[in-house]
This record gives structure tokens, C-alpha cells and sequence, in this order.
């Protein structure tokens, strides 16, 4: 019973670390409209000056970074039973994100092989 607990858990910790990824990813993208909002209003005064157009680049560059590492992160996300990538058994990826292993077929935010979960 021990063995069981502890591969739910090291399950479970793989598992709320890849919904941490996708929460982050959600977040930037909704936030992507309102912060492009504020920051345009703030340099509005700014613009007619050629490095407004620049910094206004690299402020969006600096918010979407979270978004990048999020996406690579994702993208390299191993699966807890057999550790290879879940998302894709490539080096690039078609289509959206599965809800399966790539490899094993494990299913997204599954328990361990053991079908007896206590309830």
C-alpha cells in the first residue's frame, strides 16, 4: 500500500506542476488585451518620439516572456509513467496538446496503473 501512495503522489506533483504551466499560459494570454491597453495609454503622450515604438516592443516582449518559457516548459513536459515528452514525440508539434501521453498513452492528470483508488 505504501509503493501505491507514493507513486499517486509523485503522479500528483507531476500532474498540479503541468497545471501550473497551463494556468500561467492561460493568465498571459487573457491579460495579453488589457496590458497592451494600459501600456498604449501610458506612452500615448510618448509616441510621436521614435523610441516609444521600441520600448513599446520590448515591454510586450518582456510580458510574454512567462508565456515562451511556459509554452517550452510544456512542450518538454515528461510524463509521469514513462518520462518521455507527453505532448509530442517530435521535435515539433501539429495541432494542439493531447490528452494523452505521446508514448504510453497515459491519460492527462491519470493516477497511477493501479485501478483500486481508494475513494
Amino acid at each position: 500500500m505504501d509503493q501505491y501512495v507514493k507513486t499517486v503522489d509523485l503522479y500528483d506533483k507531476q500532474w498540479k506542476a503541468l497545471h501550473k504551466l497551463e494556468a500561467i499560459r492561460l493568465v498571459v494570454y487573457l491579460g495579453l488585451l488589457p496590458y497592451s491597453m494600459i501600456v498604449g495609454l501610458i506612452l500615448r503622450p510618448f509616441w510621436s518620439r521614435s523610441f516609444s515604438e521600441g520600448l513599446l516592443a520590448g515591454l510586450l516582449a518582456l510580458y510574454l516572456m512567462p508565456l515562451v518559457m511556459a509554452q517550452i516548459r510544456l512542450l518538454r513536459f515528461p510524463c509521469p509513467r514513462c518520462a518521455k515528452r507527453f505532448f509530442t514525440n517530435a521535435w515539433f508539434v501539429v495541432g494542439s496538446f493531447d490528452d494523452d501521453c505521446a508514448y504510453c498513452g497515459l491519460k492527462k492528470f491519470a493516477n497511477s496503473e493501479n485501478k483500486s483508488v481508494p475513494k
